[in-house]
């Protein structure tokens, strides 16, 4: 009988600490976090700028996973004569025309087309939110106290502006099916989005 104890006293032993060692996650430590940088990507309150004017553009890297990584970019122009951008990725606009400007990390590429050209701001403007999820044009150019008026479709949309700015006007709740006209006093960028349909943006330029 005291073998057969013994026996059944380490079998206990065994089985409460494999039970310790699960319930611990045993040897197993955390996977470490991905920081291979897959793809890069640009932001920029405008992509129409006028010569001797600028506009920041921002490049962020990603992990496969759509993470943010920490990373610095390698900026270029693709024609120089037209558009120039800084270490930091400040463009500026030189002469009317298109020019590419790429940012790198890692080796991984971003490019974003720059229009420059010289601007005719007036007084009103308009813009299509058409049932293709786009807002046309993407970009309006308008004197301060004029007005821009929104012309929605069948699809409903909403015009969310990016808070912080002066002057900014109110937002458009979803709308379908008729015309909303909001009024800038003060100039500056102005950008804006439909939350609804995510990647549809837009920007009025207030001269």
């Amino acid at each position: 009988m005291p073998i057969l104890d013994n026996h059944r006293l380490r079998g206990a032993i065994a089985a409460l600490a494999v039970i310790l060692a699960t319930s611990c996650g045993g040897s197993d430590e955390p996977a470490a976090p991905d920081t291979t940088v897959a793809s890069v990507s640009l932001s920029a309150s405008a992509t129409t700028i006028e010569p001797g004017t600028t506009v920041q553009l921002t490049a962020t890297a990603k992990n496969a996973a759509g993470t943010a990584l920490p990373g610095t970019a390698t900026w270029a122009s693709n024609t120089q004569s037209v558009a120039t951008v800084s270490s930091t990725g400040l463009v500026t606009g030189v002469a009317n025309g298109t020019a590419t400007i790429s940012a790198t990390i890692a080796g991984k590429v971003a490019t974003r087309i720059f229009t420059v050209q010289t601007i005719t701001a007036g007084p009103t403007a308009s813009v299509a939110a058409t049932p293709s999820q786009v807002f046309t044009p993407q970009q309006v150019d308008i004197t301060a106290g004029g007005t821009v008026t929104w012309n929605f479709g069948t699809l409903g949309h909403n015009v969310t502006f990016q808070a912080g700015a002066a002057g900014t006007p109110a937002n458009i709740p979803e709308t379908a099916n008729g015309n909303v006209s909001r009024t800038f006093t003060t100039a500056g960028t102005y950008p804006y989005q439909c939350t609804i349909h995510i990647g549809m943006s837009g920007t009025v330029v207030v001269h």
